[in-house]
């Protein structure tokens, strides 16, 4: 992989500070438990901050766990809304995908469906749900957030073991060699498809985050 590229702008991270904010008091307005996860969770562990190359707030629930259910979104997503927010909701087979837009940032809130006892992490990779049972506080943006645990094992799950080693570019191709080689439950094809299409014979990567 000679070249990687990113395609879209980093955040700017007093406006996403913000937006996590009011979207922590939304979620807690409403019992809905949620964790941080990706970049942002890496950020939070690592960092105790935001990355400043990041391009988007990364945060997770899972259904049927922590009192969390699929009528639960529809609220939050009202909720949302009612704040200025423009929201998207895109059902899938593993998960429903809400982006969430305000201040030019946006939140990628995952409502996860457990499917042999994994939660398909982008691009698609199962992680076991096991890391996410009992979620960790962790002290970040001014307050308390959930993250997986322990979120060392995590973090070494989706970026391998060099996870605590700041990366501005390059860490995409972290996170595919630490790709499991079996079978993603429910969703063989669409991981095939994501590896063709971006990544080229040529060796140049675009990885769309």
């Amino acid at each position: 992989m000679k070249q990687i590229e990113r395609t879209i702008p980093p955040m700017n991270i007093a406006d996403a500070g913000r937006l996590l904010d009011e979207a922590k008091q939304i979620f807690d307005s409403q019992g809905i438990v949620f964790f941080l996860r990706q970049g942002t969770c890496l950020g939070a562990v690592r960092d105790q901050a935001l990355i400043p190359w990041d391009d988007d707030l990364d945060i997770g629930s899972i259904i049927g766990l922590h009192d969390f259910s699929e009528d639960d979104i529809a609220p939050a997503v009202e909720a949302f809304r009612a704040n200025g927010c423009y929201v998207e909701v895109i059902p899938d087979g593993l998960y429903t995908s809400v982006k969430i837009m305000k201040y030019r940032i946006r939140i990628d809130w995952q409502c996860y469906r457990v499917v042999k006892g994994t939660i398909a992490h982008y691009p698609g990779v199962p992680f076991p749900v096991s890391l996410f049972t009992k979620l960790q506080e962790v002290t970040f943006n001014g307050g308390s957030y959930a993250v997986p645990s322990p979120p060392e094992d995590y973090l070494i799950f989706k970026y391998g073991p060099d996870w605590v080693t700041p990366k501005q570019a390059g860490y995409e191709k972290d996170v595919l060699d630490n790709m499991p080689a079996g079978i993603v439950p429910g969703r063989a094809s669409k991981l095939k498809q994501f590896l063709a299409v971006h990544f080229s014979p040529s060796g140049t990567a675009r990885l769309l985050v």
